[in-house]
């Protein structure tokens, strides 16, 4: 439903950070500290502390980020607080407190945090323009990385990944691109090679940075470094030299976006001859894409270039074109941002009618910051949600889609307070009205089947999970096609489900289903592909056939060895996945 708060403490830190960047600082302190949960609370603190800075208030900055330091310190996830924590210090230095952001760094006992975290310091200190004490800062950052000795922390390289962008920021361009060359995860070696690519543009050698993103091993971190310098080179104003880097890129997806973001660069430039003909060019390419997912994504960034480029009515046009209403309201926000007022009003006022009502806040509060405060004000006001579905069928009557928002509201505080079978109960009932009201087929009814699978799952209801991902996966099929995103992840709930109910044989079944559909979208060797693959090889296993699961074990870890490397964590589980199904073979045949 879209009152479903599932996520609504983000969204508002988030709307905390957006009025705050606005100029009422005073407001988003207020809506920042009634968020109840600790990581978002802390999140908002840090977003306003960082616009009280840039606004010059100083000391009131660092008093935000130390609350924020004493709410991060009481989550109880440790990776959750260690990055909450690796944010608060960087904001700390944003604020201009590098004495505090240096100290709460320098708290961590675990190396791979500490890195991250004083080099997330450095960064900020070296765009306060300390390069000296940032180059310090980046360098015991380094020292600190060799002493990880974890096997997966070690395997993907976070610490080495922002060691790299700190000495990049700092200046010290040669060590950074040593520092991203041993990162020994690809994936992480072609972000890390694609900040310092990028910071090396924007010191203005344009050819180094050229150079820089084409030593990244993998095609497509390839194509994404060489798509961020082709902008940075445009922000400088060589749009000539940007458009030809672009042209190098092979890849019709990765073209769009680099297309689109030198038109947008090109348009805030003033060159709009240029920003149109580079945005027409992509909006043709990316219509070529038979991806939907990729084809997706390609227009929203086309429908915000040709938007640059002047051509707005045009851009709507584009957002339009999405068939998803929620993938819709994105493009339209994401054109609302940058057409402004007056016409943003009906753009945010559509993607509102279209999405899930939180999915416009941020870009409401940007344009009408008076309402965005207003509806948080709205939201925090309603906590008795009883008391509103009292109220409600009385004004709009039972079956009114704001009277079923708020038993949706209902039932989301009733599992969270620790009663799972009656959220769940709540939403059959629910799930009925809707499907009466609204009809099998609209947004929020698949999206009630998918909380109803999700309680019933929480209340250890696993078979009847099962059945209710599946009803939603049939309804997600029939609306949106077997291909649609949405569609593929609900074979990977069914499967969960399934597993979680002892049925490896059906969680077998489903999660073959999302691997296909995965092969489809992302490609044979995606990351989430190669784990899906995983996944699948072990229900295959759990079901009784050792000898598939052998084999499968066995061409992933070919496939894991050719794409991330023999030290990679993945790798790795899958080289003892394969010896150990492989041994369970054996038994069995002897």
């Amino acid at each position: 439903m879209r009152g479903e708060p599932d996520d609504l403490a983000p969204t508002m830190a988030e709307v905390a950070g957006a009025v705050a960047a606005v100029g009422d600082h005073n407001r988003a302190e207020q809506i920042a500290r009634t968020i109840a949960y600790p990581q978002e609370q802390a999140r908002a603190l840090i977003a306003v502390a960082g616009a009280v800075a840039e606004a010059g208030d100083h000391e009131w900055a660092a008093g935000l980020a130390a609350d924020a330091e004493q709410i991060a310190r009481t989550i109880t996830e440790p990776w959750q607080q260690g990055y909450a924590v690796i944010a608060i210090a960087g904001a700390a230095a944003a604020a201009g407190d590098h004495e505090q952001a240096e100290q709460i760094a320098r708290t961590f006992a675990d190396p791979d945090y500490q890195a991250q975290a004083l080099a997330g310091v450095a960064k900020a200190v070296a765009k306060a323009g300390d390069h000296e004490r940032a180059a310090g800062l980046a360098a015991d950052a380094e020292q600190i990385a060799r002493t990880i000795t974890d096997s997966q922390e070690r395997g993907y390289g976070s610490a080495e990944i922002a060691v790299a962008g700190a000495l990049a920021a700092a200046g010290d361009h040669d060590r950074a691109e040593q520092i991203a060359h041993t990162v020994p995860n690809p994936h992480g070696q072609a972000e890390a090679l694609a900040d310092v690519a990028q910071a090396v543009a924007k010191a203005g050698d344009h050819e180094w940075a050229e150079e820089i993103a084409r030593t990244v091993p993998n095609p497509h971190g390839q194509a994404q470094a060489l798509a961020g310098v082709a902008r940075a080179v445009a922000e400088a104003g060589d749009h000539e030299q940007a458009e030809q880097i672009v042209r190098t890129l092979t890849d019709p997806y990765d073209q769009v976006g680099a297309l689109a973001g030198v038109a947008g660069a090109a348009a805030q430039a003033g060159d709009h001859e240029r920003a149109a003909r580079l945005a027409a060019e992509a909006e043709q390419i990316a219509r070529t894409l038979t991806n939907p997912y990729e084809q997706m994504g390609a227009l929203t960034g086309v429908a915000r270039a040709v938007a640059a480029a002047g051509d707005h009515d045009r851009a709507e046009q584009i957002a339009r074109t999405h068939t998803t209403p929620q993938e819709q309201a994105w493009a339209l926000i994401e054109v609302a941002q940058v057409v402004g007022l007056p016409q943003a009003g009906h753009l945010l006022g559509t993607a509102f009618a279209l999405g899930l009502w939180r999915t416009p806040l941020q870009a409401l509060a940007t344009l009408y910051p008076r309402e965005a405060i207003r509806i948080a004000d709205a939201v925090y006001a309603n906590d008795g949600s009883a008391r509103l579905l009292e109220e409600r069928p009385q004004v709009t009557g039972p079956e009114h889609p704001h009277t079923l928002q708020a038993r949706a509201r209902i039932a989301y505080k009733t599992g969270t307070a620790g009663d799972p079978a009656g959220a769940a109960a709540i939403q059959e009932e629910l799930l009925v009205a809707c499907l009466r009201v609204l009809g099998p087929d609209h947004p929020d009814t698949l999206t009630t089947m998918g909380v109803l699978a999700h309680w019933r799952d929480e209340a250890g209801d696993h078979s009847g999970a099962a059945t209710a991902w599946k009803r939603l996966l049939t309804a997600r099929v029939r609306a949106l096609g077997p291909d649609h995103p949405d569609s593929i992840t609900t074979w990977d709930q069914l499967a969960s489900s399934r597993a979680k109910a002892g049925d490896a044989e059906g969680a077998a079944a489903a999660t073959a289903e999302l691997a296909a559909g995965l092969m489809r979208l992302l490609g044979p060797d995606h990351p989430h592909t190669l784990s899906v693959r995983g996944h699948l090889a072990y229900y295959q296993g759990m079901a009784g056939d050792a000898n598939a699961a052998a084999l499968a074990f066995t061409q992933l870890l070919e496939d894991c060895l050719r794409v991330l490397g023999p030290d990679h964590p993945d790798t790795g589980a899958a080289r003892e996945s394969a010896v150990y199904w492989q041994a369970i073979a054996h038994e069995g045949a002897s």
